[in-house]
């Protein structure tokens, strides 16, 4: 496990500015999963993926997006499924 962990930290040092926006999305995405399973595996759900949504998302609202300044940045690193998530970064792949 300490040499998978040497190995990533390697990649992430050695790897370009579009590989680790690609790490950092997958990484984010799989920690929100993880976190959201195991959570529930054990009848003590953190939060409800809905209630991230609020907080991350860009509101379709202008006066709440005025309260919720950070969502400019955080809606990019915010995927609500597999598919999304597989969709937006083969797109940042292809296109970065």
């Amino acid at each position: 496990m300490n040499s998978l962990l040497k190995n990533l930290r390697l990649q992430v040092r050695i790897s370009d500015t579009l590989q680790r926006l690609l790490i950092i999305n997958i990484g984010l995405f799989l920690l929100l999963r993880i976190v959201n399973a195991t959570s529930r595996l054990f009848l003590f759900p953190v939060f409800e993926f809905h209630d991230v949504a609020d907080v991350l998302a860009i509101p379709a609202s202008l006066s709440l997006f005025f309260s919720k300044p950070w969502t400019i940045i955080t809606y990019m690193f915010f995927h609500w499924e597999i598919s999304h998530i597989l969709f937006n970064m083969l797109w940042l792949f292809w296109m970065g």
